[in-house]
């Protein structure tokens, strides 16, 4: 199975992804890891800048027959042979606290705003998988919460949630 876990900066994929790791018996792979480790892409600052039809290339040899969990913005973006596709979502002003308090700059949290309320992460998923795609609300949900909802979806016992930021992303932009 490969489940691929995506979402804007800062929804709660890195944390999930390893406890659904440990829940499920499934190796982890985390895209900028993965980069840096097969020397796909190029540091600019503290951005890691990838060729995608690389990193495609390079997982797809890698994930072949594995159990998988994918982790990553950058999973958005490649097509790839994935089960089911979790979209991590955080509401605008929770979101923007979490940034906050990671110590990024304002114009960064700006561009991961827009980000999520564009819902660029689901809107790459759906043009480059086939497979079932799920959005997940982690706002005001502990790690665990979110890791137990995306086993019991795999089950069949609950179901995806439904995001919606246009309000939200409308009354932000309407306070900068």
């Amino acid at each position: 199975m490969i489940i691929v876990l995506t979402g804007c900066v800062g929804t709660g994929k890195t944390s999930v992804a390893k406890i659904l790791s440990k829940e499920l018996r499934m190796q982890v792979i985390n895209d900028k890891e993965f980069c840096i480790a097969n020397k796909i892409g190029t540091m600019r600052g503290d951005e890691l800048e990838v060729d995608i039809s690389q990193l495609q290339d390079k997982i797809l040899a890698y994930i072949s027959d594995k159990n998988t969990i994918l982790e990553g913005h950058l999973f958005s973006l490649v097509k790839l042979p994935a089960d089911t596709v979790f979209v991590l979502h955080t509401r605008i002003d929770e979101l923007e606290q979490r940034l906050r308090e990671r110590g990024y700059s304002a114009e960064k949290i700006h561009e991961n705003i827009l980000t999520e309320g564009i819902d660029y992460c689901k809107e790459q998923a759906k043009l480059h998988y086939a497979c079932k795609i799920c959005d997940i609300d982690t706002t005001h949900k502990t790690v665990e919460e979110v890791a137990l909802k995306i086993k019991k979806i795999l089950e069949g016992k609950e179901t995806c949630d439904k995001i919606n930021h246009e309000t939200e992303l409308v009354n932000y932009l309407r306070r900068k």
